[in-house]
């Protein structure tokens, strides 16, 4: 029997074409659910993907039944895995995460034994060091923290899973606050190590501010990862070099999809957009697939004065025209986009 999915869920899946919710009710069945609801926004307003806990567990991934089409991505974190209608407005998502290389806590020797307390001391005070050694003009920072269990929870908050990872939340930042110099360090070697490399081992990293934390941030701005440049940028953009940073971008708009970092490098387009950018722009608008055309010429018509903001929802309808895989569209609505922005359409092989 398959178990009975939330109200919010049940009524778009009640949307779903047969093939895809076939798909969903297998999974159901299987022991998998529904953990999540995404609506498309911008450009993919009406579009609708319901989101599974866990890898699928009945349907095959790059075997899509006939009717559904089906795409991954598995070079970023998490790993994502789409079955997709064939008229894109339905999607089942899962996510699968890559596990963590954290480095083990090293060995702490035994503390020193505090001496015993005056009897003027509450017998139950914790004792948080051992006092100072004779002669020593002050003691040396508490080895424990200000709050014992910060560690722990600066660790916890680096396990990353769904919720953390679709709503953008960062590293406990505040947690940093409450430790020790010396397990501070530890962090910033944890982070240092951590692969793969997460934007938010970049924030935090920056939040650390230490002479080798700031190195890594810097390095960070040649990050082929548009998420880890992206967040490299706001900490250390003054030290980013123009034609790596300019190659970098490139790369991003030639293969990176809106999942995969693509969003991260229209934000950086919006200001920072040399001849070689733009010229990209024009060619992903023309020969890319039809997501990024559309944001490709939106941003295209806004970099050239004739939108009031990067995406201009008066200019919506002719942005999605875009969205299509037949080239004679695209060929059309690209001559029109070059016309709108003055740009000679011979420099690009329309093929």
């Amino acid at each position: 029997m398959t178990p009975q999915l939330p109200e919010r869920f049940a009524e778009q899946a009640e949307k779903f074409p047969p093939e895809l919710r076939a798909l969903l009710d297998a999974e159901l069945a299987a022991g998998n659910e529904v953990i999540d609801l995404e609506f498309g926004r911008g450009p993919d307003k009406g579009k609708v993907a319901l989101v599974v806990r866990h890898p699928y567990r009945a349907a095959t991934p790059g075997s899509p039944p006939p009717g559904l089409s089906y795409f991954e991505i598995t070079t970023r974190n998490p790993q994502i895995f789409v079955f997709r209608s064939s008229d894109e407005r339905f999607s089942l998502v899962a996510a699968k995460f890559k596990p963590m290389v954290l480095q083990p806590l090293p060995r702490l020797s035994d503390p020193p034994t505090p001496k015993k307390l005056p009897e003027t001391k509450k017998p139950d005070a914790p004792v948080l060091s051992a006092p100072a050694t004779p002669g020593a003009e002050s003691a040396k920072p508490q080895a424990a923290g200000k709050d014992p269990d910060a560690m722990r929870r600066f660790r916890a908050s680096m396990v990353m899973d769904y919720e953390k990872w679709h709503d953008g939340i960062g590293y406990d930042l505040g947690a940093l606050d409450e430790l020790s110099e010396p397990q501070v360090r530890e962090i910033e070697r944890t982070l240092i190590s951590h692969q793969p490399r997460d934007w938010r081992d970049i924030e935090a990293l920056a939040y650390i501010d230490s002479p080798r934390a700031r190195e890594v941030v810097e390095a960070a701005l040649k990050s082929s990862d548009a998420k880890v440049r992206a967040e490299a940028m706001r900490h250390a953009g003054d030290k980013a070099d123009p034609k790596g940073r300019e190659r970098k971008l490139i790369a991003s708009l030639k293969k990176d999809d809106i999942w995969g970092g693509l969003s991260e490098a229209i934000d950086e387009v919006e200001e920072f957009h040399p001849p070689a950018v733009i010229e990209q722009l024009f060619r992903g608008a023309l020969n890319r697939d039809g997501e990024a055309a559309v944001h490709f010429a939106a941003l295209i018509l806004f970099l050239h004065g004739k939108a009031k903001e990067p995406f201009d929802w008066d200019h919506r309808p002719f942005f999605l025209r875009f969205n299509t895989s037949d080239r004679a569209e695209r060929k059309a609505v690209f001559r029109e986009l070059c016309e709108r922005v003055g740009v000679d359409l011979s420099k690009y092989r329309q093929k």
